[in-house]
């Protein structure tokens, strides 16, 4: 049974093939506590040397591309959301986020021979239908090989979310493109410039004010361009 929470409202938004909400991730109880910590245990072993080393691969085929992430609905905002904004905001290099489905009816054009470097990035949940399994082959077998000129500038990655439940898929997945965008930043080598901060309107998030005022008091109201 899930209790009431003092969470925000989106604890009512569902995730995952089961139907979770945003409050039973964050909030388990009885098995669900056990499965927690099942994968707590799970990641301290699987963030391992090998590991680090695949997402070290991906980021290199990843550098100077514009990336587009795409899952169906499950992941969509429980995992691609954060996955944008790491690479957005660590790599700082230009990423969105779409549905699969949507994706290869209509975006998909746009990739027939690119002059610039892009990027294509699927999330697959074992527990997926056939028909999206399939999706996921069409869009490998369009893109995913070099042998098809038109595809010089074009990366596709998938990301398999095959683990045993819904805890060590979210947290391995988000863990994942971490450091994938750790990585990534690296390779960007990119100094920020406050565009959140100026385009938000929200003088807290400034690297020049959190340096002028490291106890993040007494920040102006106000950040100029």
């Amino acid at each position: 049974m899930v209790k009431p929470c003092s969470c925000d409202q989106r604890c009512g938004s569902k995730h995952g093939s089961g139907g979770e909400s945003h409050h039973e991730i964050l909030h388990p109880e009885g098995g669900e506590a056990k499965e927690l910590q099942d994968s707590v245990n799970f990641l301290k072993t699987e963030f391992n040397d090998a590991t680090l080393k695949k997402a070290q691969a991906i980021a290199e085929r990843l550098k100077n591309s514009r990336i587009a992430l795409l899952s169906t609905a499950d992941w969509y905002v429980t995992l691609l959301k954060q996955t944008t904004m790491f690479f957005n905001e660590i790599a700082m290099v230009p990423t969105h986020r779409n549905l699969l489905h949507e994706f290869s009816h209509t975006e998909v054009a746009a990739y027939s021979n690119p002059s610039e470097k892009q990027a294509i990035i699927t999330f697959l949940d074992s527990n997926a239908d056939q028909y999206t399994k399939d999706k996921v082959k069409t869009l490998e077998g369009l893109f995913g090989s070099k042998d098809i000129l038109q595809n010089k500038n074009i990366e596709f990655i998938n990301i398999d979310l095959n683990q045993d439940n819904l805890f060590k898929k979210f947290f391995y997945g988000h863990f994942f493109t971490v450091y994938v965008a750790y990585y990534l930043g690296i390779h960007s080598n990119v100094e920020g410039r406050d565009l959140i901060s100026i385009a938000a309107k929200n003088p807290w998030w400034s690297q020049r004010n959190i340096e002028l005022h490291p106890k993040c008091v007494d920040i102006p109201a106000e950040l100029k361009g």
